[in-house]
């Protein structure tokens, strides 16, 4: 079974089936060093073997490229464009360097403040390696509209997929957060070509502990996860309380972390 490139709906739909059966912030600041950074992430994934997945930075310690040791159909490459402002771009769900194709690009427009408003979502064409630009589309498949709180955090997320996709629907996604900073409700409505509508509540269950995604405002975005806790339990967590190895068990069926699915999970950090 190979993995497949998940859009952010799709994530958000795979969170409510664990919680059911279970740009932005300001980095954290780990003491005493002023850059720590997810490097690696180890384990089983879904596509059936384990794998080891680096993550690459710029100078300006912003993500760059999320990529396994088996960059195939189905299974790509995670390619990070930016700005003069240093605002996300385009995110490339590329082929291996040295082809030049994707199976799925997003191209967002951001505000003043470097937050994501609108992502065009493109499914397979080719792209420049040295410049992350589009050549060409097959098909434009959708647009992603995101709205912020004033702690800039998403609390909405509305996707309405075109005619010519296999289908046309609008997903809504909104996200109420409570005191302690987490998503204690997320409610999930899908509208679909005949008007009719499916919705969902979800009410997620946190652990005491640091999100890994408050590192980078990009790992907030990608995953829509502005949460300050983990929406699970970890085996095993650092000194900084942020945690080192997940494993589903009997709690969920995989863990998605930054755009990649896992049965069990190992998380690297490093100071820059």
């Amino acid at each position: 079974m190979k993995k497949i490139y998940l859009p952010a709906h799709r994530a958000i739909a795979l969170l409510f089936s664990i919680l059911l059966t279970n740009c932005v912030k300001s980095p954290i600041i780990i003491p005493g060093q002023k850059h720590y950074e997810i490097t690696q992430l180890t384990g089983e994934s879904t596509a059936g073997w384990t794998d080891s997945i680096q993550i690459s930075y710029n100078s300006f310690h912003d993500p760059i490229q999320i990529a396994g040791q088996h960059i195939s159909t189905g299974y790509p490459q995670y390619l990070f464009g930016y700005d003069a402002r240093h605002a996300l771009r385009i995110l490339i769900g590329a082929y291996y360097d040295g082809n030049p194709g994707y199976e799925v690009a997003h191209k967002y427009l951001c505000d003043q403040r470097k937050r994501v408003i609108l992502d065009s979502v493109f499914e397979f064409g080719n792209y420049d390696r040295n410049t992350l630009t589009l050549l060409n589309s097959y098909l434009l498949l959708s647009f992603k509209k995101y709205v912020y709180d004033n702690q800039d955090r998403i609390t909405q997320v509305t996707e309405e997929r075109f005619p010519g996709t296999s289908y046309t629907e609008t997903h809504t996604t909104a996200f109420f957060y409570n005191s302690s900073g987490n998503a204690y409700k997320i409610h999930f409505m899908v509208k679909y070509s005949d008007n009719s509508i499916f919705s969902s509540d979800a009410f997620p269950a946190y652990d005491n502990k640091v999100n890994p995604h408050q590192l980078h405002p990009v790992w907030q975005f990608i995953d829509i996860d502005y949460n300050k806790n983990n929406a699970f339990t970890a085996d095993w967590y650092n000194d900084y309380g942020l945690p080192l190895h997940i494993s589903t068990g009997n709690k969920f069926s995989e863990i998605v972390f930054l755009l990649n699915s896992f049965k069990s999970l190992e998380i690297t950090y490093e100071y820059r």
